[in-house]
C-alpha cells in the first residue's frame, strides 16, 4: 500500500526526494570542476534512478544503481549517451560483500536511504568507494529541532534514527573528504504537499481502485500530521563532498 502511494504521490515530480531543480544545478556545478566524460556513479537505494540517469547521461558516463525495489529497478531510464546497469539487492549486503575488494567510482550517492541508526557506519563504509579526487553526494532527513515524544511516537522510530546536519557531515569529513557544498535546509512543505496534491488527483479519478479510500486516508493523515509536527522538526540535508586526489 506504501509502495502504491509513493508512485502515485511521485507522479511528474523531478526526483523522489525533496531534490529541485536547483538542487541539480548545484550538483552540476559542484561536480563539473573535477568530472571528465566518461565518469563513473554508484547509486545506492537508486529507485527509480532519475539522478543517476541525468548524471551518467551529462558525463557520458556508466553507473551502477542498487535497490531492494525491483518495479523501481524497472523505470530506470536508459540515457541517451552511457550506460546504467541496476542490481536487485539489499545495500548494505552488497556494500558488505563488496568491501574487500572496493571497485572506486568517481561519484558514490545515497540519497535518502542511509538505514537509521547506522549513519556514521554506512558513510565511513562508502567513502573506500569514492576515488582518490572523486565526490560523495548524501541527501538525508536530518533534525533541526528536537522532536516531540508523540513525533517518535507516531513515526515509531527513536532520536538517534536521525542526526543533526552537523553529525551527519562529521562521519563525511572524519574519512577525510572536504564539504565542497552543505545545503541543510531544503523545507519539506512543498514536497509533501505536492505528493498529497498528486494522491488527490488520482483519487477524484480512480475512485473505482479498490485501493483509492485507504490510500487517499494515508495520505492526508501523514499531511497533516506532517504539516503540524514535521516541518519544523526536521529538514533535508543534502552534502557534497569531495576526496583528495593524493
Amino acid at each position: 500500500m506504501f509502495a502504491k502511494k509513493s508512485v502515485i504521490g511521485h507522479k511528474g515530480l523531478p526526483f523522489h526526494c525533496p531534490h529541485t531543480e536547483d538542487d541539480l544545478r548545484v550538483i552540476y556545478e559542484s561536480l563539473d570542476t573535477g568530472l571528465n566524460k566518461g565518469a563513473s556513479f554508484l547509486d545506492l537505494g537508486c529507485g527509480k534512478g532519475q539522478l543517476l540517469s541525468l548524471l551518467v547521461e551529462k558525463y557520458e558516463g556508466t553507473g551502477l544503481g542498487i535497490d531492494t525495489n525491483s518495479a523501481s529497478l524497472s523505470a530506470v531510464r536508459t540515457p541517451k549517451t552511457g550506460s546504467v546497469e541496476t542490481l536487485c539487492e539489499d545495500m548494505c549486503s552488497w556494500i558488505e560483500r563488496s568491501k574487500e575488494n572496493a571497485r572506486v567510482f568517481d561519484v558514490v550517492m545515497c540519497i535518502g536511504s542511509l538505514r537509521s541508526g547506522r549513519q556514521d557506519e554506512m558513510l565511513r563504509t562508502l567513502s573506500a568507494f569514492v576515488r582518490p579526487g572523486g565526490y560523495m553526494i548524501i541527501g538525508e532527513l536530518v533534525w533541526i529541532k528536537e522532536p516531540s515524544q508523540y513525533f517518535l511516537d507516531f513515526l515509531e522510530m527513536k532520536k538517534s534514527d536521525n542526526t543533526s546536519q552537523e553529525e551527519l557531515a562529521s562521519p563525511i569529513t572524519e574519512s577525510g573528504l572536504t564539504r565542497i557544498h552543505h545545503q541543510s535546509l531544503r523545507s519539506l512543505e512543498s514536497y509533501e504537499c505536492a505528493i498529497h496534491r498528486n494522491v488527490e488527483e488520482w483519487a477524484s479519478v480512480s475512485k473505482d481502485d479498490p485501493d483509492c479510500e485507504k490510500i487517499l486516508e494515508l495520505s492526508t493523515a501523514w499531511t497533516n500530521f506532517t504539516r503540524e509536527y514535521g516541518w519544523e522538526t526536521w529538514s533535508f540535508c543534502t552534502i557534497i563532498a569531495q576526496k583528495p586526489s593524493t
